[in-house]
């Protein structure tokens, strides 16, 4: 059987990408600290670049909506 997929908590991400920001380590040697693709610490620096620490969330995109029915909260 292949390799389990890493699953990375929104903080540890943001800890890789702020150790590349700083310029030090490099990201290949962050990768190789951490045990991350350097292609994914890409992608998360992009990321959280483009939308901050919300970029970093499984799923960024997509929007919470509250809807207050009958004395009820429905939170989707």
């Amino acid at each position: 059987m292949g390799k389990q997929r890493q699953r990375w908590t929104v903080e540890e991400k943001l800890g890789i990408v702020l150790a590349v920001l700083s310029e030090r380590p490099s990201v290949a040697e962050v990768a190789r600290q951490r045990g991350v693709n350097e292609n994914q610490i890409y992608r998360w620096k992009e990321q959280f670049l483009a939308a901050g620490r919300q970029g970093l969330r499984a799923y960024p995109n997509i929007n919470i909506l509250i809807y207050l029915q009958n004395d009820n909260t429905i939170v989707l």
